[in-house]
């Protein structure tokens, strides 16, 4: 599984950023989160990709079975279909 984010971190995430602890504000929110979700299932590889969705190559998408994007324009989702 790949945590996708561009954005870092801050007090007000995180009531819900609960995957990502208080003593990470400051870093990327998917890194911060890559420990916790881990715990979830050690069986299955955790990795953080620190790019912002409108950023990545549509190419990039085609390795994953399933996308979830939340919170993005339409336009911008587009090129993950």
């Amino acid at each position: 599984m790949t945590l996708l984010d561009h954005r870092t971190l801050t007090s007000s995430d995180i009531p819900g950023q609960f995957m990502a602890p208080f003593d990470a504000i400051g870093q990327n929110r998917a890194t911060a989160s890559v420990p916790r979700v881990s715990i979830l299932n050690p069986n299955v590889k955790i990795s953080a990709v620190e790019k912002n969705l409108k950023d990545v190559e549509p190419e990039f998408f085609d390795q994953f079975k399933i996308v979830c994007a939340i919170g993005y324009p339409f336009e911008t989702l587009q090129q993950v279909d």
